[in-house]
């Protein structure tokens, strides 16, 4: 990155930088805005095409990244909200981990034994009344569950 690049980073960290809009934001309307484009272009991005693959056009900010969202909106910068959090983390500490659950050993990132495909095929086995169709792109459908309904967006 330049070095005007990462001085408009560290200064909208800072809080130099536009107001909200007032409205839900976009990862990229976010980043420019607070970041500044080079951040954006350089660095979101390429992760937000790889990680979510999706447009970060598109992407809502706070559901795509609510906890970088809540820093702004609970310490009026970036910066303010990390030191704010700390800040409740010293407060507030978490609670002690469940002394039921095993202690990870090494890598803690795990997958099912047979694939991924083992958690829609469990849940798909659990259904009486519906056929599940595999390898099929979703654009709207609705779900009612327990007299809850549920609205699937897909692709």
């Amino acid at each position: 990155m330049s070095i005007p690049g990462k001085l408009r980073a560290g200064l909208g960290a800072l809080g130099i930088r536009p107001p909200p809009p007032g409205r839900e934001e976009s990862v990229e309307e976010f980043v420019r805005r607070n970041l500044g484009a080079e951040v954006f272009e350089r660095l979101i991005e390429p992760f937000c095409s790889g990680v979510y693959a999706g447009d970060p056009s598109k992407l809502s900010m706070r559901a795509a990244f609510g906890k970088v969202w809540r820093l702004e909106e609970n310490g009026g910068s970036i910066i303010g909200g990390t030191i704010n959090a700390i800040q409740d983390r010293g407060k507030n500490p978490k609670p002690p981990r469940d002394p039921r659950l095993p202690t990870p050993k090494g890598q803690t990132v795990a997958s099912f034994t047979k694939g991924l495909a083992m958690l829609p095929n469990a849940i798909a086995s659990r259904f009486v009344i519906i056929t599940l169709c595999t390898h099929t792109e979703v654009y709207c459908s609705e779900l009612q569950i327990d007299g809850q309904i549920c609205n699937l967006h897909g692709l």
